[in-house]
């Protein structure tokens, strides 16, 4: 061992040791640049073998000498605060809280400049990479906004009146509750996320003309479902829809609850079910669908059949929407589907 360089005991070896295996990348360089010197090594040598200056070698040594294995961690530097810091990332916070556009409700567009464009009036200049650090600490992700409907200001008065006519419907004959609700069917495919190959991206031909047809549902609290088609959403086709429910149940009261849709409140609509008193149409708050199970069914369906599928013609997509809503099973109904929960949660929220 040379004379100008310090004996170095087994625990500072094994310390040295750690740095280079767990140090960052500088701290781990300087260790090992430390034992290759205290091992004999020329600080010329370790600058040409590290690709550094030997002034930077020198320096790493004479920190070691005078401050041990600690001295050759960063030490603390001065200069401009990172502009990347809580100011920034709380003016990102806030602006992904809201719509970008004033006077309107949601998550709005946010996208990358337009934060940059905000940043900057707040009067913090970045750029869009250290936006996109920002984000990743914030933990946001690009996704898909999601619609939820307003709600009815009148909801607890609804919900008192359909808990208090279906407490008041007759013992002497069976009572059975469907939800009802009508959706659309269309040869133009339903869009939504799937993996996907980065370099081949799913793409999903138009149809070019499109076509729909109507379907009428309706969901029992034992997970029945019964479906009828129509070329079109209209009341005379609803009352078809509620001919096959008193066909499915002949002895038994229907209580058939469903949205405030036109078709429900229509003349034919009214002139069938004063024809057939056995039914009683209940109403559910506006502009709540998911308390609607049939709601759910549609749902399922869309994700099974529709959703990033095109189909060569209508009949063929109908054909397949069929065979799927026949093979659905009660107990699958009542489980994802969950009537008999949904019915019990809605008769039993607290009034105000």
């Amino acid at each position: 061992m040379r004379a100008d360089r310090p004996t170095v005991d087994p625990a500072a070896r094994e310390t040295l040791r750690r740095m280079i295996q767990q140090e960052p990348g500088r701290v781990r360089r300087r260790a090992q640049a430390v034992v290759w010197w205290v091992d004999g090594q020329s600080q010329t040598a370790i600058s040409q073998r590290l690709g550094v200056a030997r002034q930077s070698v020198h320096s790493w040594c004479a920190r070691f000498c005078t401050e041990g294995a600690s001295g050759l961690r960063d030490r603390a530097r001065s200069g401009r605060p990172p502009a990347a810091g809580a100011a920034a990332e709380a003016v990102v916070a806030d602006c992904l809280a809201r719509s970008d556009l004033p006077g309107t409700n949601g998550p709005g567009g946010w996208t990358i400049p337009r934060l940059v464009a905000a940043l900057a009036t707040a009067g913090l200049n970045v750029s869009g990479r250290t936006v996109r650090r920002l984000l990743r600490r914030l933990k946001a992700r690009w996704r898909r906004g999601r619609l939820i409907a307003k709600g009815d200001p009148n909801r607890p008065a609804v919900l008192a009146r359909l808990a208090a006519h279906l407490a008041a419907r007759h013992a002497e004959r069976r009572m059975v509750i469907l939800f009802e609700d009508e959706a659309d069917l269309a040869l133009l495919a339903h869009t939504g996320y799937s993996w996907q190959l980065p370099d081949r991206p799913a793409t999903i031909p138009t149809p070019g003309q499109n076509q729909k047809s109507g379907l009428f549902g309706s969901l029992s609290l034992d997970g029945a479902v019964i479906i009828t088609e129509a070329p079109r959403k209209t009341a005379v086709a609803l009352t078809a829809h509620l001919d096959a429910l008193v066909a499915r149940f002949p002895d038994a009261e229907l209580a058939v609850i469903m949205d405030n849709a036109g078709i429900h409140h229509a003349k034919a609509t009214t002139t069938w079910l004063a024809a057939h008193p056995q039914v009683h149409r209940l109403f559910l708050p506006r502009y709540s669908p998911n308390d609607n199970a049939q709601e759910r069914v549609w749902g399922w369906l869309r994700d099974a059949v529709c959703r990033n599928r095109a189909f060569p013609d209508l009949a063929t997509k109908r054909a397949a929407a069929a065979a799927f809503l026949e093979g659905l099973p009660p107990a699958a109904l009542c489980q994802r589907c969950v009537p008999a929960r949904l019915l019990t949660g809605l008769l039993t929220e607290e009034f105000p």
